[in-house]
């Protein structure tokens, strides 16, 4: 699900393209049916919501033995960089994404 229509334009036409229905939706009211999902994703977008609205849409649509996978920025989020820890990954901060934090 994307919030934007150019975003999920461009995925529709991607040639590599799975097999899935895109959909524009906020993520506080998708019009995804009770305990539909199986997966709900997020990648670097809950920082930018109001947590307490998504996590009810979220926990609405995950089916109750659904998964919830996340990846966040954690120079954004004091949660995060207390959880960070009980996960292996490598760090990862793109120039991109945050061109204003200073680079070792």
């Amino acid at each position: 699900m994307s919030s934007a229509h150019d975003l999920a334009e461009i995925a529709r036409s991607a040639p590599e393209a799975i097999n899935a229905e895109l959909q524009v939706a906020s993520a506080y009211e998708t019009r995804l049916p009770d305990k539909s999902e199986d997966v709900v994703f997020c990648m670097s977008i809950l920082h930018h919501l109001q947590l307490d609205r998504v996590k009810s849409e979220m926990r609405r649509i995950l089916k109750s033995d659904g998964l919830f996978i996340l990846k966040e920025p954690r120079c954004f989020s004091k949660t995060m960089n207390r959880l960070r820890p009980l996960f292996p990954s490598k760090e990862v901060i793109s120039e991109l994404s945050t061109p204003w934090i200073p680079r070792k």
